[in-house]
């Protein structure tokens, strides 16, 4: 099956058996993490420091990074939305000295690794559904757009650090999100193939990584970064949260040969 802009999407046509499923990829912004209220505040806080005070030209940087003032949020596939800091840096700082944007990105880094993530879902409902993966063999990783230490802060605090086999931020590959280097990552770290592979994410980004990998399936969830009609276009299944998503797993695809549970 093909999307419109003719890439191949990461499913598996009817009649044929169900794709055995090793690993499950996690994107960690808008699927384990909320983000609208972990990070509109924080980019807000941003803008306004850049801006010198000055709340027309915060705002003025904002919108250049995906902020919708009607809805007070940002836009699905905008820079803040799915991007990585150095997309941020960009679009602020095109044109700035070397020494300001490395000290820009050292505070990014900084912010978002002290930052407190809000759950996208009950911490004890996520944990259930993850150990419930692991009893049938399947290991679990994450794939971020943020830093890789920001990401191992978010398991720790959500106590699943134990169930989570690999994480793997922007900062840990060549290419980040949309390119497949996060799946390869994975891939090697974990010895399981893409094909073997599920992602559950929230954004166009995600279903591209997916897609260049060539993971067997995409999940959406709908409390993420992108609106329904979006998911629609780009997922397998569209589901309301990660404990769902999570749930689902085990009706596409039997547990493998040798996996307990």
């Amino acid at each position: 099956m093909s999307t419109k802009d003719g890439g191949k999407r990461p499913v598996h046509a009817e009649g044929q058996s169900k794709p055995f499923i090793r690993a499950v990829i996690f994107d960690k912004d808008g699927v384990l993490v909320d983000f609208q209220r972990t990070w509109t505040p924080l980019i807000k806080r941003v803008a306004l420091d850049v801006a010198e005070g000055d709340e027309e030209k915060a705002r003025a940087l904002l919108m250049k990074v995906g902020y919708r003032p009607a809805q007070d949020d940002f836009a699905p596939g905008s820079i803040w939305a799915v991007g990585t800091n150095d997309e941020l840096l960009t679009a602020w700082f095109g044109s700035a000295s070397q020494e300001k944007k490395e000290a820009f990105l050292a505070r990014m880094a900084r912010l978002c690794e002290t930052t407190d993530p809000v759950p996208a879902c009950a911490l004890e409902l996520m944990r259930k559904g993850m150990e419930a993966l692991k009893a049938r063999g399947i290991r679990l990783a994450i794939a971020t757009n943020d830093t890789t230490a920001s990401a191992r802060r978010m398991t720790r605090l959500f106590g699943i650090a134990d169930l989570i086999d690999h994480v793997v931020g922007f900062d840990a590959v060549a290419r980040p999100k949309p390119a497949a280097d996060p799946v390869h990552a994975i891939a090697k770290k974990l010895a399981v193939a893409p094909e073997h592979m599920a992602v559950i994410g929230d954004s166009p980004h995600d279903a591209e990584m997916a897609r260049a990998a060539g993971c067997a399936l995409f999940i959406g969830v709908r409390d993420g970064t992108s609106d329904e009609a979006t998911l629609r276009r780009i997922c397998d299944h569209v589901v309301a949260d990660v404990v769902e998503a999570i749930a689902l797993v085990p009706r596409i695809s039997p547990a493998y040969p040798g996996a307990a549970g």
